[in-house]
């Protein structure tokens, strides 16, 4: 007998439910990666390096725009807004 594509989502929601690992994979791939929200003095002094180097990534949304920086092993994010700039750190997987 086939499973219908709800007891084949039911079983898939248990498997995930059941191992942490799996879970945090899953929801990974649906939020995407952990970030840090960086601020005060450090994110005066990584504004200071970005502007020392080039983005390798560049995207914009017509009311903001997003650099995406590599710097000393670590990958952020800048958004610019217009009235404020904030820099995100992706964090690596830890699973």
């Amino acid at each position: 007998m086939t499973k219908t594509s709800i007891e084949l989502i039911k079983e898939t929601a248990e498997r995930i439910r059941n191992d942490p690992v799996e879970l945090k994979k899953f929801m990974r791939k649906i939020l995407g990666p952990d970030r840090r929200k960086i601020t005060g003095q450090e994110h005066d002094h990584m504004l200071t390096v970005f502007q020392l180097i080039e983005p390798i990534e560049s995207s914009n949304n017509q009311r903001s725009w997003t650099d995406v920086y590599q710097h000393a092993g670590k990958t952020y994010h800048v958004h610019y807004f217009e009235d404020e700039t904030e820099i995100e750190e992706i964090l690596p997987d830890d699973f």
